[in-house]
């Protein structure tokens, strides 16, 4: 996950402490909320074997916003995309990534007051 993420985790849901391994990717100096918390620089590929190697055999989540699904996605280490739509209305938002990719929609449920969407990650947008 990203280090915004983490933080937000961190003060809003310290009842969601990782359990498995967990990399949080930042240039900055943070403090890890216990001994399954690494913190990582760099990109995705740069940690894919270590990344790979704690999973486990295990799907690797990727955790947060955009910004980071963006770099794994554009690595081509993204295959699947789980957005959890909450009913608040926002004046404004980020984009989901910050980069053009095409997407499949394989799937819509309901979460108590979520809508989650799956998607298949197909690769960087080919066409407008």
């Amino acid at each position: 996950m990203g280090s915004s993420t983490y933080m937000w985790v961190l003060e809003h849901d310290r009842e969601w402490l990782p359990e498995i391994p967990t990399f949080v990717f930042t240039h900055r100096s943070l403090e890890a909320a216990n001994e399954h918390v690494s913190f990582v620089a760099g990109d995705p590929v740069d940690h894919r074997g270590a990344l790979e190697s704690a999973a486990g055999g295990r799907d690797v989540w990727v955790m947060g916003g955009g910004g980071i699904a963006a770099e794994f996605a554009g690595a081509g280490m993204l295959d699947e995309v789980v957005v959890s739509i909450a009913p608040v209305t926002l004046g404004s938002g980020k984009p989901l990534f910050g980069g053009a990719f095409d997407l499949q929609l394989t799937g819509c449920e309901r979460n108590r007051d979520f809508v989650v969407v799956r998607y298949d990650v197909q690769g960087p947008l080919t066409s407008p």
